[in-house]
């Protein structure tokens, strides 16, 4: 298995796997703020919700992204 981490840099978003790192943003776009809320709650299907705040470098463009993920395998 690889372990695969995601994190900011310079404002950027990061992939980091098997040691190499790519950057999934373009460098004019500046991530204002990135947070993870995850639940794993009893009789809860586990799920984390993304949510990010970007912009363009020159200020002239911004965007707000929200989404949630789940595992498909889920038993109780």
């Amino acid at each position: 298995d690889i372990n695969v981490t995601y994190a900011l840099s310079s404002n950027r978003l990061i992939r980091v796997a098997g040691g190499a790192s790519a950057f999934l943003t373009s460098s004019a776009v500046s991530i204002k703020s990135l947070n993870f809320y995850v639940v794993n709650g009893l009789n809860q299907q586990p799920r984390a919700t993304i949510v990010l705040k970007a912009e363009t470098t020159d200020g002239l463009a911004e965007i707000r992204v929200q989404t949630t993920i789940s595992s498909r395998d889920y038993s109780i």
